[in-house]
């Protein structure tokens, strides 16, 4: 019976454990920018600046400067980043089609979206 009890013991400490390091390490802040190039933003999970917000800026962009550029992911994924992987299957940035950046990755605004 003891036997049973550590083994139980031992698989909810594992599970907990991996999905502490899955929360810890799976996030990953990702870069988007504009098909046009003339607009960029970084996600900053540790500040709370999350897709979200990426997505309500860049249909503010895009209303503002009535452009009808599409919005890419600038940050590839990375397979061998295993703690990844649940964010990769579930978080929808990651359908954002991807496209190597064409502009250094920060914040970019043109002048008609402030």
């Amino acid at each position: 019976m003891r036997t049973g009890y550590r083994t139980i013991i031992a698989a909810v400490a594992t599970a907990v454990l991996l999905l502490v390091l899955f929360k810890l390490l799976g996030r990953v802040n990702v870069a988007f920018e504009s098909s046009a190039g003339d607009w960029a933003d970084t996600e900053v999970l540790m500040k709370g600046r999350d897709y979200a917000m990426i997505a309500a800026g860049f249909a503010r962009y895009q209303r503002s400067c009535g452009s009808h550029a599409s919005l890419l992911r600038t940050t590839p994924m990375r397979v061998h980043h295993v703690f990844s992987w649940p964010s990769y299957a579930m978080d929808p940035k990651w359908q954002v089609p991807y496209a190597p950046a064409q502009i250094a990755q920060g914040y970019k605004r043109p002048s008609c979206a402030s």
